[in-house]
């Protein structure tokens, strides 16, 4: 029975190997063969968002001129609880600071916070609506271009999210 257990745990490991290992081959051929990193979002988002398992990815990209974040790519879980986050997310933007994105922009570093829900506050201006879709851990991390920060990918979970460094590296 310990064999089998042990066995059964294995598979399951190769298995998300597996997959955190096709996210990122697609998401180096979607870099290679897309004319901006903007047209290449959603095939990235898409595959991160089937290999971690999160419930919302967003990309966060500087505008340029007024120097705050847009979303410019989104994917999200078909459940009714997220559309209004989802929705939300589309039509925000951040300066530095302000919000998950706004912070992770500013500091340049990634933020994971495992359980969200002890932190909601004021500069998060997306909290309620993500109290209302359940939202428990969510994670930021900088997009760099030539060394410079110039936007930040958003992952929300419904589920509490310990820190995975295999995750980490998987998006950094």
């Amino acid at each position: 029975r310990k064999l089998a257990a042990k066995l059964s745990e294995q598979r399951a490991e190769l298995r998300e190997a597996n997959r955190r290992m096709a996210s990122q081959s697609t998401t180096t051929q979607a870099l290679e063969h897309a004319p901006t990193l903007r047209a290449a979002a959603p095939t990235i988002l898409q595959s991160l968002f089937d290999a971690i398992g999160w419930d919302l990815l967003a990309l966060w990209w500087d505008t340029g001129a007024d120097r705050t974040l847009e979303c410019v790519g989104l994917v999200c879980a078909e459940e009714p609880a997220l559309a209004e986050l989802a929705s939300a997310t589309r039509a925000a933007r951040f300066e530095r600071s302000v919000g998950l994105a706004g912070h992770v922009w500013s500091n340049e570093r990634p933020m994971w916070v495992e359980d969200v829900r002890e932190q909601r506050n004021s500069s998060c201006p997306r909290a309620p609506i993500a109290a209302r879709a359940g939202i428990a851990s969510v994670l930021g991390v900088p997009v760099r271009v030539g060394g410079v920060v110039h936007g930040v990918i958003e992952m929300q979970s419904r589920l509490e999210q310990p820190l995975d460094e295999e995750v980490l590296k998987l998006v950094d």
